[in-house]
């Protein structure tokens, strides 16, 4: 198991999001791999391909980091230890708030998403249609990740999503670039891009996915500790 030690206390490598390797493991009908006991890929190559640790059913801890090529966002989960899947499994139906965040629990490298950044588990497009979740309503094709870490009430911004604008699936759609961060309304340059049910969160200043913005951030990690 890879760590990394950002901190005092080591962080395990549980897994990598990438979606330069043409295959997609976490989106769409491969959200599966969030819940079950396959591993696959390699500690060693997860930022060319997709990766699942041993680990990700294994250990337990209290805080959450996502990394990309640009920084890392961490997530304070409280004082039960947990495994990714049993934080999975504590939310039951698509959701319309965050899990934590946004300011309280989150630390990032970026000022941008430590003060507009959340941790939302299954969430909703808006007002609660739909989410990547199993027991979902497949016909709700709403751009939803697994895990979501910004966004507007177009669509979210995680990893594992269900559609993108640019694509059916994305194990990756997400961007801790300052440069290419913004915290405003319509700041993304979108006609719909309002508040997240009632709340202004860090998204992409191109959030539509054009390429050369936010599409450089090709691939994703999630740390536990």
């Amino acid at each position: 198991m890879e760590e990394i030690n950002l901190e005092p206390v080591a962080w395990t490598l549980l897994g990598s999001f990438v979606n330069t390797d043409s295959v997609v493991s976490w989106g769409g009908s491969r959200n599966g791999n969030w819940t079950n006991s396959q591993i696959f890929g390699a500690a060693e190559n997860c930022t060319v391909a997709d990766f699942k640790s041993e680990a990700w059913n294994e250990v337990a801890g209290r805080e959450l980091m996502i990394e990309d090529r640009y920084g890392w966002m961490t997530f304070y989960l409280g004082g039960e230890k947990m495994t990714i899947v049993e934080l999975l499994n504590k939310v039951k139906h698509c959701t319309t708030v965050p899990f934590k965040g946004p300011k309280t629990n989150v630390r990032s490298s970026s000022n941008a998403w430590k003060s507009a950044g959340v941790l939302m588990i299954y969430p909703s497009k808006t007002k609660g249609q739909g989410c990547n979740r199993m027991d979902a309503q497949p016909d709700l094709h709403q751009k939803v990740p697994v895990l979501g870490f910004g966004g507007t009430g177009c669509g979210l911004m995680g990893a594992g999503m269900l559609r993108s604008y640019s694509n059916e699936r994305l194990d990756w759609h997400m961007s801790l670039n300052e440069k290419t961060t913004c915290t405003k309304i319509l700041c993304d340059g979108s006609r719909c891009g309002g508040p997240w049910n009632n709340l202004v969160l860090a998204t992409s200043r191109d959030y539509v996915n054009r390429e050369g913005v936010h599409d450089s951030s090709t691939w994703g990690k999630l740390y536990i500790r």
